[in-house]
């Protein structure tokens, strides 16, 4: 039986061959390399730019503490304004401006303020205890107990509440002369009064005093 040669297999079609990979172009390889320093150039000056507001909003902060404890509560404000430009979801500057605006009794400004520090964490007491505060200034004792309550729930001690809670009783305005009395009305004797003897006294024509501790 005679064997039939296999028919021999042609080439697949041009378009069907694989083609080996390409390399990349020296083109390609550098607007790689340029890319890559453009993106780490970036990412430095971002880190850069973190560091320095991170160490301006620390010294704000600072200065704001320093400024309160001096009671010198107009520069305090600014201070703390200045650290709310920097980070606006602060909650120490917010709580530092607070206690400012209290000491200058603006109250509306004050519970702004400790609004904004208890809409980013509800979980705050001094937040709490602040806005209690500004609330009792401005005549709202419902809503300053509403708000001691609240802070009571977040962990504020009893002992500590019951004393906010008289300081928020207490009258804000200062004393005048009509609410205080002598328990002892003052009294002089006129008789022991002795004269200054003084060319600023042409008026007095009494014997001049010998003691030099009573002339000038």
């Amino acid at each position: 039986m005679t064997q039939r040669p296999y028919p021999k297999l042609s080439a697949p079609p041009t378009h069907l061959q694989e083609k080996p990979p390409s390399r990349p172009s020296k083109l390609g390889k550098r607007l790689l390399i340029v890319f890559g320093v453009i993106v780490l150039l970036l990412t430095m000056t971002m880190a850069t730019s973190f560091l320095i507001k991170s160490h301006q909003l620390q010294q704000h902060l600072e200065l704001g503490e320093k400024y309160l404890s001096e009671l010198n509560y107009s520069s305090a404000v600014m201070e703390y304004t200045s650290a709310i430009e920097i980070d606006p979801r602060n909650e120490d500057a917010y709580l530092g401006r607070g206690e400012a605006y209290l000491g200058l009794t603006e109250y509306e400004s004050a519970e702004v303020d400790f609004t904004a520090v208890i809409e980013l964490n509800v979980n705050t007491v001094d937040g709490y205890v602040g806005r209690s505060r500004a609330h009792a200034a401005q005549g709202e004792q419902v809503e300053a107990e509403e708000d001691l309550q609240m802070a009571i729930a977040n962990g504020l001690d009893e002992a500590q509440a019951e004393s906010i809670r008289q300081e928020n009783t207490a009258p804000s305005s200062p004393l005048t002369a009509a609410d205080v009395s002598w328990l002892i009305e003052p009294s002089y004797n006129y008789d022991n009064v002795e004269p200054i003897y003084s060319y600023l006294f042409d008026h007095y024509t009494g014997e001049p005093l010998q003691d030099d501790r009573y002339s000038i």
